[in-house]
């Protein structure tokens, strides 16, 4: 989602200057939902979230809150029922850090092996 998103807003960007309209009121219709197929808010961007290693689920729960918020038309009552701090085994994703979350693609899964080390795998997509 995120990069289809910055693909849209930097054509906006440049629709806008094309047409010769001021840096400030760019900067203002790029920050506005209305001007988007679908509005991914700075909080929920993946380059905010992609590196995070602790308190990942938090920060996913107000990603998706984020999403769902900016898009009610499209999502609502969608993304806020999902919960990444429920319980995995004794942890909760919190708990649990991915060593290598920075180089996780877009969609990743956290699991805890038998021996209580978590493991991170990735499943590269296309969001």
């Amino acid at each position: 989602m995120s990069d289809l998103f910055d693909q849209e807003r930097e054509q906006l960007g440049k629709d806008l200057r094309a047409k010769g309209m001021a840096d400030g009121l760019i900067a203002a219709q790029l920050t506005n939902p209305d001007q988007y197929t679908f509005f991914v808010p700075e909080e929920a961007h993946w380059s905010k979230i992609r590196h995070l290693k602790t308190n990942v689920g938090t920060a996913l729960n107000k990603a998706l809150e984020a999403l769902e918020d900016a898009n009610v038309d499209a999502l609502q009552d969608v993304l806020k029922g999902i919960n990444f701090n429920r319980k995995i085994g004794q942890r909760t994703l919190d708990e649990i850090r991915c060593p290598t979350s920075s180089r996780i693609s877009k969609r990743s899964r956290c699991a805890t092996r038998t021996s209580s080390s978590p493991t991170c795998s990735a499943r590269p997509t296309s969001i």
